[in-house]
């Protein structure tokens, strides 16, 4: 079959894949025009700069149409642009040398697809490139962006200024602000409709202890994410602004708040998936003026609290039926002497429970009983007591902690038991039969401290590795 007749005059303005005949066919044209240029460069007579302009420009048609890129759909340049731009992104600051610009710097073709993706425009992680982060924001048409700022200015201090005209000028879906920033935009001279988007809001890293303003007459009626890491809990011109977040998922809240009002939070925030809270004492918190919570959508649990908190207490007060993930986070001075009936209290009320954090907490918690109470366990974190040869193995053969895949001990006495019950389940794992009703499940991760040396331990733990358990020794 006769390749189809060639138009190198519409190649800029056509996506066209050529077979190989026809790229034999452009290859020719392409000596040819190059042989009619060096012969006008040897005639006397002069054909005029015209008749030159017309070969370069029949020359740099072929080009274009025998060029890699012209090889594969413009679609496909739109998936891989898209793919490349999304890694790492917000990770640094809007420069010249990131992904969407980088892209533009290859060729004109290149540039022109990326130019039209307002995707890869969206996202801003601010700096001093002030004026470039406005020409990148400009280009991300009717998309929500997303901002973040994560430091002081070095020099540019009217950035605050700037962000805010930035968040009037266009729609938001994500406002990740510093200090520097938060405290210095006057969201009562943004107009409502600016913020109407806004899925996810975070007030980051403060430096001193101050207060955001007031964010009315704003309400953030679509949020779905609130991270606050100032001293004070920001004015959100609502009394009781969580009863009317009804999409928020995740909330996570550094600043102190008394055990009453966490779980007036925790009662109004009906949809909340993952949550973090820090208890600061306060001595008139009675416990019998406080209510109950029932947090049924609540899987991911963090819990700060003081050394004078009776964590039992409060947990007494909250129904999580679908809890998996607790983290509790203690100044090191606490002791929790009731760690026996914290963990029988867990069992109890938590069947749903499949990772257990213990941080900060100086004293040694026997990890038999942890899995023995709570024996669906998938990750567990604590200081572990010294633990027995015999306990070793009884969790190396999956009599304990069988659902078990993490194991990260935050103590410094159970190198060579955790090696032990390493190799044991590794054992146990491989000789069962794959996707066995009740098998045991497999130590992927397992993480100990030391200050002393185990014969052969670099081997053992090289030989586990290469068994698929990421063994580490911190």
């Amino acid at each position: 079959m006769s390749p189809r007749r060639v138009s190198l005059s519409e190649v800029d303005r056509q996506n066209i894949v050529y077979s190989e005949a026809e790229q034999r066919l452009i290859n020719n044209t392409l000596k040819t025009t190059r042989a009619s240029l060096l012969r006008l460069a040897t005639l006397r007579s002069n054909p005029g700069p015209a008749r030159r302009r017309q070969l370069k420009d029949q020359i740099r048609q072929c080009k274009v149409a025998l060029a890699p890129y012209k090889k594969i759909p413009k679609e496909i340049w739109l998936i891989i642009f898209e793919l490349y731009c999304q890694f790492g992104q917000l990770s640094t600051r809007v420069t010249r040398r990131q992904s969407p610009v980088v892209i533009t710097q290859v060729c004109s073709a290149w540039r022109q697809i990326v130019l039209s993706m307002p995707k890869v425009w969206s996202d801003v992680h601010l700096g001093d490139e002030v004026n470039l982060a406005r020409m990148w924001l400009e280009r991300a048409g009717n998309i929500p962006r997303a901002l973040e700022t994560s430091e002081e200015p070095s020099h540019y201090y009217h950035r605050p200024q700037t962000i805010q005209n930035f968040i009037c000028s266009f729609p938001f879906r994500k406002l990740h602000l510093s200090e520097y920033d938060a405290r210095r935009i006057y969201f009562t001279q943004i107009p409502v409709e600016s913020l109407l988007l806004l899925e996810d809001l975070a007030l980051l890293k403060p430096t001193t202890h101050w207060a955001v303003t007031p964010f009315s007459p704003h309400r953030f009626p679509n949020l779905v994410s609130l991270q606050v890491d100032t001293e004070m809990m920001p004015d959100f011109h609502v009394s009781r602004p969580f009863a009317t977040w009804k999409k928020l998922r995740v909330l996570r809240l550094e600043c102190g708040l008394a055990k009453a009002k966490c779980l007036e939070i925790l009662r109004d925030a009906s949809s909340l998936e993952d949550c973090s809270l820090r208890i600061r004492s306060y001595y008139h918190d009675e416990d019998s003026t406080i209510e109950s919570a029932d947090v049924a959508n609540l899987k991911i649990f963090r819990l700060s609290f003081p050394l004078t908190f009776g964590l039992r207490s409060f947990l007494d007060r909250l129904t999580f039926p679908n809890l998996h993930t607790l983290i509790l986070i203690t100044p090191s001075s606490v002791n929790l002497q009731d760690i026996p009936q914290l963990l029988h209290y867990l069992a109890q009320r938590v069947g749903s429970l499949r990772s257990l954090n213990i941080h900060r907490l100086h004293v040694n918690v026997d990890v038999g009983l942890v899995l023995e109470c709570l024996p669906l366990l998938q990750v567990l974190e604590l200081v572990c007591d010294k633990i027995t040869t015999r306990t070793a193995e009884r969790i190396g053969r999956g009599e304990l902690g069988g659902c078990l895949r993490e194991l990260h001990d935050c103590g410094f006495h159970n190198l060579y038991e955790f090696l032990q019950a390493c190799e044991l389940r590794r054992d146990v794992t491989q000789s069962q039969c794959p996707n066995t009703s009740g098998a045991i499940a497999s130590l992927d991760k397992v993480s100990v401290r030391s200050f002393k040396r185990v014969p052969d331990c670099k081997r053992r733990i090289s030989k586990l590795r290469k068994d698929g358990v990421e063994f580490r020794v911190v």
